[in-house]
């Protein structure tokens, strides 16, 4: 059982004391409903679908930015 705390919070990039300390927290927390609450792997993971939204919309932009620079061009 330690063992694989260890490893999980090794993957997690915090100390073991840490992760216990976040996963005991995370457990009171959805016990008492505690609304709005997010944990840290739900944060993580948000964190990531942002990411990929900003880099997607940040190439649309680009794209979109040419595009209107070649039509003033054009005119």
């Amino acid at each position: 059982m330690v063992e694989d705390w260890k490893r999980r919070a090794e993957r997690a990039g915090v100390s073991l004391s840490k992760f216990v300390i976040e996963r005991v927290l995370d457990s009171i927390r959805r016990e008492d409903g505690e609304e709005g609450y997010l944990s840290r792997a739900d944060l993580i993971k948000r964190l990531r679908n942002t990411e990929e939204e900003v880099k997607r919309l940040r190439e649309e932009n680009r794209l979109l930015r040419k595009l209107v620079e070649n039509l003033d061009n054009e005119l």
